[in-house]
């Protein structure tokens, strides 16, 4: 059994599903990192907003690394 290379619409169904898997990630882990937040801000009031914006940041960097590298990857293969 030969195998063939992907197709281009093969390309874009996998990467469809990878970006929306990685989406349902990213809100599961944010709203993980708000609620335990939350349950910290009796203790670290001061600290919350500094905790949340960096948590914010970091979250995006993440984002857009990931994407970067699917997406790359993906091209790659077709």
């Amino acid at each position: 059994m030969t195998r063939t290379r992907p197709t281009e619409i093969d390309c874009h169904v996998r990467g469809s599903l990878e970006n929306s898997k990685q989406r349902y990630s990213l809100l599961a882990s944010s709203v993980f990192f708000t609620i335990a937040i939350e349950v910290q801000n009796d203790i670290y009031v001061p600290y919350v907003r500094m905790v949340r914006g960096l948590g914010v940041g970091l979250a995006l960097i993440m984002l857009n690394m990931i994407l970067c590298m699917s997406l790359s990857i993906i091209c790659k293969r077709c």
